[in-house]
């Protein structure tokens, strides 16, 4: 765990393939995955990791590590895949996205999962609209506050890839974005435990490859019937006693108890 990763000036990765962890290399010796979940691995995780250019996929989930994400890691150009749930991490939600000249993202990330840790602060504003290659992200069960972000904004097309987002056990604020309803790829979407205040947006009408939609263990009110348009298998959990809803022909609206991870 301590070794020594490096990558020289020329972009050739540097390293020992007999590293405990190596799972995937490319020809010419450059390190593309590491595997290092379930190892009780306790520390830091080493700034050095970043410094792996052709690193493509990297999980650390299910260990004991502590500190904080090292910058290096969100600079990493080809890193599709980040797992680190289960840890005890801290400090804030890396942005794992950078600004090039047209004002877009080239970062080609599609899969971010660091739930079950102690991260704190809050999400950009531009977070969503950055990460255009995101399928899946898992941020519950953390300390994380604020406003969720806007999924699309005037400049930036929104994501059409998302498809699982699990934002539940945390103090986010506010009302929930209307923009959740252009997520057309949308399947899970839990949002339960926090401390959203206001209506559900009627754009949640939009998501019609949903799933699973868990809204409860909030302070969400108002009717939610519109959402008798969505598929009668879905999954919808949500407050009986804060929010309606009335479908005749739909099971949608029933009230099974309140779920968890």
């Amino acid at each position: 765990w301590n070794e020594t990763l490096y990558d020289d000036n020329n972009n050739s990765d540097t390293s020992s393939t007999s590293i405990s962890g190596v799972t995937s290399c490319t020809d010419d010796g450059r390190i593309t995955a590491i595997s290092l979940g379930n190892n009780n691995l306790q520390g830091s995780i080493p700034y050095e990791i970043g410094m792996i250019s052709s690193l493509q996929s990297l999980f650390l989930q299910n260990n004991s590590l502590t500190g904080t994400i090292p910058s290096s890691i969100e600079s990493l150009p080809r890193l599709q895949l980040f797992w680190a749930f289960d840890n005890v991490l801290t400090g804030s939600v890396p942005l794992f996205a950078s600004s090039t000249k047209n004002g877009t993202s080239n970062t080609m990330l599609n899969s971010l999962d660091l739930s079950v840790n102690n991260l704190t602060g809050t999400l950009p504003r531009d977070y969503f609209t950055r990460l255009q290659n995101l399928t899946l992200l898992h941020l519950y069960s953390n300390q994380l506050n604020g406003t969720i972000p806007e999924f699309t904004s005037q400049n930036r097309r929104i994501n059409k890839r998302l498809n699982n987002l699990a934002l539940s056990e945390n103090n986010f604020y506010g009302t929930l974005p209307k923009s959740i309803g252009d997520l057309s790829q949308l399947q899970f979407l839990y949002l339960f435990d926090n401390k959203f205040t206001g209506t559900v947006p009627s754009s949640f009408s939009k998501l019609m490859s949903i799933e699973l939609l868990w809204i409860n263990s909030n302070n969400l009110t108002g009717d939610v019937s519109f959402l008798c348009s969505l598929q009668s298998g879905v999954d919808f959990v949500f407050d009986c006693n804060k929010l309606s809803c009335n479908c005749t022909a739909s099971k949608i609206c029933k009230c099974p108890p309140s779920p968890s991870f």
